[in-house]
């Protein structure tokens, strides 16, 4: 869950390893419209053995911020992240925690005041780089490569550590296909093609970049309050240790951890490949961009009205710029107004390009990735230098990895 200017940069699957990624996960990416779950493929991974226990020492004193609530959410009320808990503590603490009684717990333990009979306790979505720096034998543990996703391992990964009944509220991500690998416990999906997506009530609030979610609690909905849920057809999936889940892109999903879990995960952007000829291969190449860099302009601006509306909803006064807690993800944080209309003209320098590229005439390349047409997918550079001489260091990061997921 996220989004592409808060996350790693996006995997490319490209033309030259598409081949191998259907041979060994006997999926079609350009074609599977559906999830698929490849059982045993990571059996073989070094990363199979890890335990939280193991985790825990390779980390050692490194606090983790760890989201916590409650077992049971009732009358059909969905947990936002916001109503959460957040507690910093070790991989140790965890595991302590979730292994011992209540009593038995150490007194330094920060986990120690939530029950573990009334709670659950997630470390969710945490990126492996900083997670573990330097630790080079973790990243090399997850071989993504082996998939046909050459280059790539833990690395450009995010990692999930959670008790039984932590989840992730029901979401839609905008960017690319999800590879799931779970390396312990179990975890129990619910997946909604985009056709339904009507039938789970979407809505940017909380607004996180690049994610909808979905108003309705999916394991205990209020069929009074959404009755059109009654209609969806969710593909529930119990993932096992050694099991890899191929997530399409725009699936809604709800994910809950059956026992202690840990998984690992990335996104991959797909290059397309057609082979109907080489100027209709060119056009759906500037087709598919040019949707691409629309619903990032369309991001732009939901960025720019969040950040507005939410000051003045704010229970402080306007003048004080302070942003609405219940209308901004815990995770998330806005940029500059200056930064989101930048990024703002960054997509329209774009769409504008591959506007005059769609009406252009000409022989095209066979080849997808749109160089020989003359396509730019990185950003358009005079605006991105103005990006990296306004923007301070914080924001600068968060332009590059948007950037780097063009």
């Amino acid at each position: 869950m996220a989004a592409p200017m808060n996350h790693n940069k996006e995997v490319t699957l490209a033309k030259n390893n598409l081949e191998k990624f259907k041979v060994s996960c006997g999926i079609d990416p350009e074609d599977a419209n559906s999830p698929h779950v490849i059982r045993g493929v990571t059996e073989t991974w070094p990363c199979i053995s890890w335990s939280v226990s193991k985790l825990g020492e390779l980390v050692g004193n490194k606090l983790v911020k760890f989201r916590i609530g409650p077992r049971r959410i009732r009358n059909g009320k969905v947990l936002w992240e916001s109503l959460c808990s957040y507690e910093e503590a070790k991989l140790s603490d965890f595991e302590e925690w979730c292994s011992l009684s209540q009593g038995t717990l150490s007194q330094q333990n920060p986990l120690r005041k939530y029950d573990r009979d009334k709670f659950w306790c997630y470390a969710d979505y945490k990126y492996m780089k900083d997670l573990f720096c330097d630790k080079q034998q973790i990243f090399e543990a997850i071989p993504w490569d082996s998939l046909g996703l050459n280059g790539y391992n833990g690395e450009q990964s995010t990692i999930w550590i959670g008790s039984s009944r932590a989840h992730t509220v029901c979401h839609q991500d905008a960017y690319g296909f999800n590879l799931v690998a779970q390396i312990q416990g179990r975890k129990k999906w619910y997946l909604f093609p985009p056709e339904q997506t009507d039938c789970l009530y979407p809505t940017r609030l909380p607004y996180e970049e690049s994610s909808i979610f979905s108003e309705v609690n999916i394991t205990e909905p209020d069929l009074a309050m959404h009755p059109r849920f009654q209609d969806s057809t969710p593909h529930v999936i119990v993932l096992e240790p050694g099991d890899v889940l191929y997530v399409p892109r725009h699936w809604w999903h709800y994910v809950e951890c059956l026992d202690t879990s840990i998984s690992v995960n990335c996104w991959v952007e797909l290059l397309r490949q057609t082979h109907r000829g080489i100027r209709k291969t060119c056009k759906m190449a500037v087709l598919m961009c040019y949707k691409k860099q629309r619903e990032r302009s369309s991001e732009s601006i939901t960025r720019i009205c969040h950040k507005d509306v939410s000051i003045w909803t704010s229970p402080s006064s306007p003048q004080q710029n302070e942003l609405n807690p219940d209308w901004l993800n815990p995770t998330e944080t806005l940029t500059s107004y200056n930064t989101n209309l930048l990024y703002l003209e960054n997509s329209l320098e774009i769409l504008k390009q591959l506007n005059g590229q769609e009406k252009a005439k000409g022989e095209a390349s066979d080849k997808w990735d749109g160089r020989e047409a003359g396509i730019s997918f990185k950003s358009h550079e005079p605006v991105e230098r103005k990006l990296l001489m306004s923007a301070d260091s914080s924001e600068r990061t968060h332009f590059e990895r948007w950037n780097a997921t063009g």
